[in-house]
């Protein structure tokens, strides 16, 4: 079944006319293995259906994508490892020996502070300063968020179709 009638379950008075480009819901399909996805949906009276109504591989794979990434508040610890760039003859031992060095294959990112000073004035030109959750973790714990419920709504066979790739 193809997106178009997938979307047509969810609202079955659709018009074929609604998806032909013009007329608010534009279908795309980039041939990367992700399938057809809803690229603009600017229906007048109807929402854009959820992942549980109309699930996508794209939609999978994005989630998955972001709540990869590491959360702001958390930061990153850099990764290293030991490379062999070449030998050299080891006196001592009378055989060849490794030459290593150590590369970083992920640098470290530091957590962002926890919260943040909001300075707010009265018409008397007084301060206030008021603490706040940091906005970058507000964003990243909603974004995490969200891409935690499509994951959780997505049925077992677009997660199939998301492994097989």
């Amino acid at each position: 079944m193809d997106l178009i009638e997938k979307i047509k379950e969810v609202y079955a008075d659709l018009a074929d006319e609604s998806f032909d480009g013009r007329n608010g819901i534009i279908i795309k399909d980039d041939l990367n293995g992700d399938g057809a996805y809803i690229a603009e949906w600017n229906h007048e009276t109807l929402s854009t259906p959820t992942q549980a109504e109309v699930p996508t591989l794209r939609n999978y794979r994005l989630a998955v994508e972001r709540l990869a990434l590491n959360q702001v508040a958390l930061g990153r610890e850099e990764q290293t490892e030991e490379v062999v760039i070449g030998q050299e003859w080891n006196e001592e031992t009378e055989e060849m020996v490794d030459v290593t060095e150590t590369r970083v294959i992920v640098y470290a990112i530091d957590p962002v502070a926890p919260t943040v000073d909001v300075e707010s004035y009265d018409e008397e030109g007084n301060v206030t300063v008021t603490t706040i959750e940091n906005p970058l973790i507000t964003k990243d714990n909603e974004e995490r968020a969200e891409a935690q419920s499509i994951i959780d709504s997505t049925p077992q066979e677009v997660i199939n179709a998301y492994n097989a790739l």
